[in-house]
């Protein structure tokens, strides 16, 4: 049996944390086995879970140099950094290329810095996957379309009503339990490194300038050639961007996006995750209804988030800004409360994974067309 090659995740952050306990759907079969975070992030020495409130069993460091001996590939992760530290990140990423070591990048990179690295790479005969670039770029969008299909597969919608709110997270995992029972589960997300957990990107023209009817037609086409490519029972689709604005001042996209997916395809069952604040349980039903005549559809699940909105410094900042107290408080919190708010509510990522995917597949017993043992 071969040996399992082991990832660096460099420069780990708050936004990879969720993705950790996930691995064992990582690219090419690999595991995460060490995580580095730059000073400045005051997560080395803590669980990779700690800024988020959760524990993953996995400790942060900052021996970058180190962490770059001791494993066979070196993963730069995407997020949101200052210019010195992408420099210092794309510098180390060289680094590990010259040590022979393989190269996964998730950021974009200009045509220079994408030459350097492959030639790098090259040069010391080991192997460069440009995730940014999404698998979905040969997709050929066919511009006469004129109807909407029906995929036969169960729908399932993973959407927040703010940036933030754990959705990819809980989109992987409904991905793992589903795949877990034996279902064939096809899986679209909102990131730029979907790929490297076996998740489809986001098509490329939802963001382009193409005009709003054509991204319906082919937002549609481009899941129902899916579902006929991979003979799925389940598809799981993450809502891009936010599905509502939060005040006047932070609109978040006000939703337009994840209006244009509900206009190309209706779901079966949608989570929809929003900030903690147990003051809002009560009008969960109220914001089903909203998303019922907005979308089309209501909500039939709840993750409460342990994201808690400062809503004083996010309109400082002019964004969501928010505080992460542990998960454990957002279900000791939802515990004070025995009343029935209608829709089922808890913090999913609590060990909770295991109801939701039993709420929705005894929901979608009727539409899932077959079941593969």
């Amino acid at each position: 049996m071969l040996e399992e090659r082991k990832v660096l995740v460099y420069p780990f952050d708050r936004g990879f944390s969720p993705l950790v306990r996930y691995d064992d759907y990582l690219y090419r079969k690999a595991r995460f086995n060490s995580l580095v975070s730059p000073s400045g992030f005051a997560l080395a020495g803590h669980d990779a879970g700690y800024a988020n409130g959760v524990q993953t069993g996995m400790l942060v460091s900052k021996d970058l140099e180190k962490a770059i001996e001791d494993n066979d590939i070196f993963l730069l992760a995407n997020g949101h950094w200052n210019l010195n530290l992408r420099k210092k990140a794309i510098e180390s990423m060289m680094r590990a290329a010259s040590m022979h070591k393989e190269i996964w990048c998730t950021i974009l990179l200009s045509d220079e810095e994408l030459e350097n690295i492959r030639e790098s790479c090259r040069q010391n005969d080991t192997e460069f996957t440009y995730f940014y670039h999404p698998a979905n770029e040969n997709f050929v969008l066919d511009t006469k379309l004129s109807r909407l299909r029906r995929p036969k597969s169960a729908i399932i919608f993973v959407g927040e009503v703010m940036p933030g709110l754990d959705a990819y997270a809980i989109m992987l995992s409904l991905y793992k339990s589903f795949s877990n029972a034996g279902y064939r589960v096809c899986a679209v997300g909102d990131r730029s490194d979907c790929e490297l957990f076996g998740i489809h990107s986001m098509p490329y023209f939802l963001r382009n300038s193409v005009g709003e009817d054509l991204k319906i037609y082919g937002f549609n086409q481009y899941i129902c050639e899916l579902e006929e490519k991979e003979e799925s029972d389940v598809i799981i689709i993450q809502l891009p961007g936010a599905l509502i604005k939060y005040n006047n001042q932070l609109i978040n996209g006000g939703g337009v996006l994840s209006y244009i997916v509900s206009q190309a395809l209706q779901p079966d069952y949608m989570v929809t995750c929003v900030p903690f604040d147990t003051n809002e349980c009560n009008s969960f039903v109220s914001l089903s209804e909203t998303f019922l005549y907005k979308f089309g559809f209501g909500i039939d699940f709840i993750h409460m988030s342990n994201a808690r909105v400062d809503s004083v410094q996010s309109m400082i900042d002019a964004l969501m800004i928010y505080d992460y107290p542990d998960v454990g408080i957002v279900t000791k919190e939802l515990s004070k409360n025995n009343t029935d708010f209608g829709i089922p509510v808890c913090n999913i990522l609590d060990n909770n994974h295991e109801s939701l995917f039993l709420h929705a597949e005894n929901k979608l017993t009727g539409y899932i067309p077959s079941v593969k043992w």
